[in-house]
This record gives C-alpha cells, sequence and structure tokens, in this order.
C-alpha cells in the first residue's frame, strides 16, 4: 500500500442556473509531484445549488480518498469557496468547529465532519489542513464538476499506476 508524505484534494461544485442542475468534482494528487492519485464528479441532482454542490466535491473526495488504498501523512484540502472555507473557522484535526446557518446545509457538513474523523482516526492521515485557493488553481476539479452536470452518474478514476490492477474506487 503506498503511503505518501503529503496529498492534496482540491474539490469544486457547479450549479447552472443557481439554483439548478448541479455537480461536484474532486482531484486528489500527490502533493510533491502533482501526479494525479484519484479523481472524481458527481452528479448532485436538478434542484441544486451552489453550495450543496461544493459539499458534494468535499464529500466525494473525502470519500474516494477513505475507501483507496493509500494513506498520506498530511491531507491538503483546498477549494475556492468562501462558504466551504472560511480562512477563520477550519482548524486541524478533530477540532472542527465550523458552523453553518443554513438549516439544509448542517446534515451536510456533518458528514463532512464525520469523514474527516473517519479519515483522522481510521489512519488515513495522521493531519490535515484547509486552504482556500484562487479559481486559477481549481482548474481540473472545476472542468470535472461542470461535466458532471451533464451526467446522471458519477464515477471516480485511480490514475496512480501501482500495477495492482485494482480500479474500484
Amino acid at each position: 500500500m503506498p503511503n505518501f508524505n503529503e496529498v492534496t484534494l482540491r474539490f469544486d461544485g457547479s450549479c447552472k442556473p443557481n439554483p439548478g442542475v448541479g455537480g461536484s468534482g474532486y482531484v486528489i494528487f500527490n502533493t510533491k509531484t502533482e501526479k494525479t492519485i484519484i479523481e472524481g464528479h458527481y452528479y448532485v441532482g436538478e434542484k441544486c445549488t451552489k453550495n450543496v454542490a461544493e459539499y458534494f466535491g468535499l464529500i466525494a473526495g473525502l470519500k474516494h480518498f477513505k475507501k483507496c488504498p493509500y494513506t498520506a501523512g498530511h491531507l491538503n484540502i483546498e477549494g475556492d469557496s468562501e462558504l466551504m472555507i472560511p480562512p477563520s473557522k477550519w482548524t486541524i484535526n478533530d477540532q472542527v468547529k465550523y458552523r453553518t446557518n443554513v438549516h439544509r446545509l448542517k446534515p451536510l457538513l456533518e458528514r463532512v465532519i464525520n469523514l474527516l474523523k473517519d479519515c483522522h482516526g481510521g489512519q488515513k492521515s495522521a493531519s490535515f489542513s484547509f486552504a482556500r485557493i484562487d479559481r486559477r488553481f481549481n482548474v481540473r476539479a472545476d472542468a470535472l464538476a461542470n461535466d458532471a452536470r451533464y451526467e446522471e452518474n458519477h464515477g471516480s478514476q485511480d490514475l496512480y499506476d501501482e500495477g495492482d490492477g485494482d480500479d474500484e474506487y
């Protein structure tokens, strides 16, 4: 099982119009080499908002990171959404204290927190951090989110060639 010192998860959501048809995308890559490990997209649905699509991008990325056979010493989580990553409200490891005032987003936030705890407690990642990035650095996750709006299915692809032939996640 490959073990990386540091892995980055970038996520994005897309919704046209807002509210409307939504999709999300994520890319997980080796931070040192910038080689993509896993990428995927998720069709969220027809009655979606941009914020819901953003949450689904992060949730899908965390779920696939949790399921893949790789571990990381540190997981960087990066997105371009001010709602998802307000600089003063996220903390490291199990100390996530972020609260949302939008009632319909609370279950999605709870899923994110539980996935983070699972990844940390399940030894998938010793630590994690959040950073908001400029959209120009989130081009691939954005493209996957836009692609997902046109597909009523979802998928992820393991792009790391370790020769084990296991592409189920």
